[in-house]
């Protein structure tokens, strides 16, 4: 006779849980029983019993089936590997694949599948130099060439809009303006002298210049003075569009490869550029430090391109890096040699400036520059940034549209870490972490070959280490 101890136990059979208490009885081991799968003779009744500990064999036991006969109760068990060798297992060095208590969250989780189901965060800037509010807004900056403040060479003048109405004056002389036949003498003679010929450019610039002097000069196209500007000299500017902190994903606990695509697309929308597909690695400090991401447009005034900077801040520099640089044609050409003034139709003129302007909105401009089974991921396929910059016409009206940081998130079907964990891929002792555990190419060397056999299948497979 052996005491046998008796539960009525409950857990999950990829378990190393253990029962506590129970009820010891004296039993018989029937002759030629297997210690993996014994069969258990027993008078008093076992029927409210369903797991069961064999001192003698060290092991714990399911039981699988009691069979009455004759006065004595059989009761047939299978050996519970996991319980049994549950320390074994525990103090064993695995590579764990997956795990519930240690989550590695910049491996990416495949094991839940995307919905169709997402959501969209718009980040308008709090900084914009760029915004077109109407005609008079913005500045020209006009080449010409001659006789300038004592200069023979070409000299480039910021004009403002009313400054530039003035020029156009000249050329045109005012809509409606009852004195035009009165200067009719003065406006041919102006066009005899081929004006425009002075004028080397034309360029609209959706913002003003940092300029060396804020000097008002007269600006002359020959000996005429026809409006006023400040001279641009060496001037280097910067326009700001700057966007504040960026929203996380709203499954951002699933892991920090949420922020990447096919989970995440961030879309730098630029009306007067296109659109910038930008990677999560650009905008990391933006989003975990409310950092800001600025796009930066630095024009060239005497040609109208410009390049535009996407820049963030980095950390370990402790300054603003470019993360990207297109380049591109930030201001309008405005074809001042077509509107040298024809004196045989002087007195058919109506439109002034009105008309001129509308001609350039309606695209008689320069062309925009063209650019740009564990459930684990490879990070490889979130680094494939593609961006679309769009072509056609250069004009007034795209600067009248704000650009936006354009944020997707898609959204995937719910996770359960506790039932199944998270990529860990990490070399660890299941005893020293616990929880469900998925392991890679399990090795252990304790029991029996088929106990030993089956803890490997188990912990390949996936067991809650409890």
């Amino acid at each position: 006779m052996i005491n046998i101890t008796f539960y009525n136990f409950s857990k999950k059979p990829n378990s190393t849980k253990r029962p506590t208490g129970g009820t010891s009885v004296a039993c018989l081991i029937k002759s030629s029983s297997s210690i993996i799968n014994p069969v258990i003779q027993v008078k008093t009744d076992p029927t409210g019993y369903n797991y069961c500990y064999i001192a003698a064999f060290t092991r714990y036991y399911f039981i699988n089936d009691i069979v009455f006969d004759n006065g004595i109760w059989l009761v047939y068990c299978s050996v519970d590997v996991l319980a049994t060798y549950k320390t074994e297992i525990g103090n064993t060095d695995q590579y764990i694949l997956r795990s519930s208590a240690r989550k590695n969250t910049n491996i990416v989780d495949n094991l839940y599948p995307l919905t169709t189901n997402f959501t969209e965060v718009w980040s308008r800037p709090y900084i914009n130099d760029m915004t077109w509010s109407g005609f008079d807004h913005g500045v020209y900056i006009l080449g010409v060439q001659g006789n300038q403040s004592g200069n023979t060479g070409i000299m480039y003048y910021e004009v403002e809009p009313a400054q530039f109405k003035l020029l156009m004056d000249t050329f045109w002389g005012l809509a409606g303006d009852s004195g035009a036949i009165a200067r009719y003498g003065e406006l041919m003679a102006n066009s005899l002298l081929n004006l425009s010929d002075y004028i080397v450019s034309c360029i609209w610039l959706p913002g003003s210049i940092t300029l060396p002097t804020q000097t008002y000069e007269q600006v002359k196209l020959g000996n005429i003075v026809v409006c006023a500007g400040k001279a641009c000299g060496s001037a280097v500017t910067e326009w700001r569009v700057t966007f504040t902190q960026l929203s996380e994903h709203p499954q951002i606990n699933n892991g920090q490869y949420m922020h990447y695509p096919p989970f995440s697309q961030y879309t730098l929308i630029v009306p007067w550029l296109g659109n910038i597909n930008i990677p999560y690695s650009w905008l990391s400090n933006v989003v975990n430090q409310g950092l800001v991401l600025q796009l930066k447009a630095v024009p060239d005034y005497t040609t109208g391109e410009g390049v535009i900077r996407v820049i963030k801040w980095d950390d370990n520099l402790q300054q603003e890096v470019d993360v990207v640089q297109f380049k591109t044609q930030l201001g309008v050409n405005i074809p001042i040699s077509t509107l040298e003034l024809n004196i045989g139709t002087l007195a058919g003129v109506t439109g002034g400036i009105g008309s001129v302007i509308s001609g350039i909105l309606n695209g008689n401009a320069g062309q925009i520059g063209a650019g740009v089974m564990s459930g684990i991921g490879n990070a490889a396929d979130l680094y494939n940034p593609e961006s679309r910059l769009i072509t056609g016409a250069s004009g007034y009206i795209k600067y009248g549209l704000l650009p936006v940081l354009h944020c997707k998130y898609a959204l995937t079907a719910q996770h359960d870490n506790d039932l199944h964990g998270s990529p860990c891929c990490q070399t660890l002792k299941p005893g020293n972490i616990g929880g469900y555990i998925l392991c890679d190419n399990a090795v252990f060397e304790y029991g029996l070959e088929d106990e030993r056999r089956s803890v490997i299948s188990y912990l390949n497979s996936g067991v809650f280490y409890e």
